[in-house]
């Protein structure tokens, strides 16, 4: 990790912690500064991939200025490009996908009814 990096980390991290608490969108910023360093992203490179000007990203990275409300679409459009999930951004544990039902047995009564009124 560089030591602009480090140091752009730690202030985040201390300006929350002077607040009392991290709040979301600065939980959000620190995730995407992270994931930007680990893919060796710039902000113009990301600025480039998104097409959001690079003011609105600044605003998203930064704790002074940030924007209060976030779209969900540029929200998801900005966890794609960074190859991670909205959840990890968010600090949210990964939802595994619900894992599917055993067909029943055949001929078991499943209590379902057709049109006509007739268990399936």
């Amino acid at each position: 990790m560089c030591q602009t990096c480090k140091e752009y980390r730690n202030t985040l991290r201390d300006s929350a912690r002077a607040a009392g608490s991290f709040d979301t969108l600065t939980l959000v910023a620190m995730r995407v500064r992270a994931r930007m360093e680990e893919l060796g992203l710039s902000l113009t490179m990301l600025t480039q991939a998104s097409g959001l000007s690079q003011g609105w990203l600044s605003r998203i990275l930064s704790t002074r200025g940030s924007p209060k409300e976030m779209p969900l679409s540029l929200f998801v459009s900005l966890a794609v490009l960074l190859k991670t999930t909205p959840n990890h951004l968010l600090g949210w544990p990964e939802s595994e996908p619900p894992k599917p039902e055993p067909a029943p047995a055949k001929g078991a009564d499943t209590g379902v009814l057709d049109a006509g009124g007739v268990r399936l």
